[in-house]
């Protein structure tokens, strides 16, 4: 079901979702474009970020103290809220593996992560690693943080999304491509 959700935000919105990296000024104008009131203030050391409505206006609140390559990725978390939740209220702690979170906060998480790392792009990556012979070890994951700028727990985060990704849909990779 949430890969179904995903696929059509996909195709219900121009802004690039799941095909580019996206940064946070595509954050603000997509925001900007939807009508979402963005702040960015100091919250308390565990909140990173809220989603709520204020009657009939959403609003997102990024805590200001992110260093830019987290701050991006729970930008985008509280964005998915918008596209994906009712009208109810949520707020980013602290980064959580699956089992720690619960189905909306997954579901946004992996909203986000689509957003900073394609799936086509860890398709070709993961494809032209595994023609090289080439492992997905510590040094390829701190690679990829530096190349989207971003850190490695969300890389981390991200490498499990794909890995549940294809797993579900091994079509993905071409043919193969098993055993990964």
């Amino acid at each position: 079901m949430l890969y179904e959700m995903l696929e059509k935000v996909e195709q219900g919105t121009d802004f690039g979702f799941n095909k580019r990296p996206l940064g946070y000024g595509d954050f603000k104008r997509i925001c900007r474009k939807s009508q979402i009131c963005v702040k960015e203030k100091p919250l308390l050391s565990e909140l990173k970020g809220i989603f709520t409505w204020y009657g009939e206006n959403p609003y997102v609140c990024v805590n200001s103290r992110l260093p830019e390559r987290e701050r991006t990725y729970v930008a985008f978390c509280e964005l998915g809220h918008f596209l994906l939740h009712d009208k109810t209220n949520h707020f980013f702690t602290k980064m959580q593996d699956k089992c720690e979170l619960g189905e909306m906060e997954y579901q946004t998480h992996v909203f986000a992560s689509l957003c900073v790392v394609p799936t086509a792009d860890l398709v070709e990556i993961f494809n032209r690693r595994r023609g090289q012979g080439k492992p997905m070890n510590f040094r390829y994951l701190c690679e990829l943080s530096e190349l989207y700028n971003t850190t490695f727990p969300i890389i981390d985060s991200r490498l499990r999304i794909f890995y549940d990704y294809i797993f579900a849909r091994p079509d993905i990779l071409g043919r193969g491509a098993w055993p990964v």
